[in-house]
């Protein structure tokens, strides 16, 4: 499942991360004034993405925040 956003401050902020699953996945970070890409993974995508967004509030005008994979079971469950 691939859900992109993008995120521009600070005028959507809070509802952006208000749409964001709690569930852990993988997620791309891109600034479109750079081009630079981070490629991440997290317990918590929502968590994660606020984070992120209260670093990069003072350095960027915006970021797109793509969710790659949301996983739906506990890795604990795996053995």
């Amino acid at each position: 499942m691939i859900k992109r956003r993008i995120v521009v401050f600070p005028e959507n902020t809070k509802e952006f991360i208000a749409k964001l699953p709690t569930k852990p996945g993988a997620y791309l970070l891109t600034c479109p004034d750079t081009g630079h890409k981070y490629i991440g993974v997290t317990n918590n995508l929502k968590r994660r993405a606020s984070n992120h967004l209260r670093s990069a509030c003072s350095k960027f005008i915006g970021f797109e925040f793509t969710i790659l994979e949301i996983i739906e079971s506990d890795y604990r469950d795996w053995e």
